[in-house]
């Protein structure tokens, strides 16, 4: 076997204590820019105005007709057009579901009787996509639990009141 050169780098404890330190603060850089990228990703999600979905001109048209209906509807009255800008709102989840086709079928289903019903899309930290269904607007949580009561009773099934 041949014998293998070793080179010997000397490093004085002072220059050990630098290139630590300035191990630590391109550390501290790079966890501080990870920061700042993950703060703007995270934003309040603002709440979609009407439900956006692929129609033909004569479902577009019977859901015009439906949504002008609707307008005349008590119901409509009792909560704020989601364009508003409040503190806090108090909205009805009715649903939560991994495709957004069974959200904009369970959303449809709602506006057409007569409430404001709209889809959220996935939050930024949902493991898995899921697309909220809300109803309302409401100011006071007195109003929407007044109008949760009223759902609950006409569909049998559980409901409940966020506040955004």
């Amino acid at each position: 076997m041949t014998e293998q050169e070793y080179r010997e780098i000397k490093v004085s404890p002072i220059q050990l204590i630098i290139i630590f330190l300035g191990l630590i603060i391109v550390g501290v850089v790079i966890f501080l820019l990870g920061v700042s990228v993950g703060k703007k990703q995270v934003q309040p999600q603002k709440i979609p105005a009407e439900i956006v979905t692929e129609k033909r001109p004569k479902e577009a048209e019977r859901e015009t007709k439906l949504r002008e209906e609707a307008s005349k509807n008590i119901r409509e009255e009792r909560s704020l057009p989601v364009t508003m800008e409040k503190k806090s709102l108090y909205y009805i989840q009715v649903g939560a579901f991994k495709s957004r086709d069974s959200a904009t079928k369970i959303a449809n289903r709602f506006i057409s009787l007569g409430y404001k019903a709209f889809i959220l899309e996935p939050f930024i930290e949902d493991k898995t996509p899921i697309y909220r269904v809300r109803i309302g607007g409401f100011i006071s949580e007195k109003e929407a639990l007044k109008v949760k009561e009223e759902l609950e009773s006409l569909e049998k099934k559980k409901y409940f009141i966020v506040k955004q």
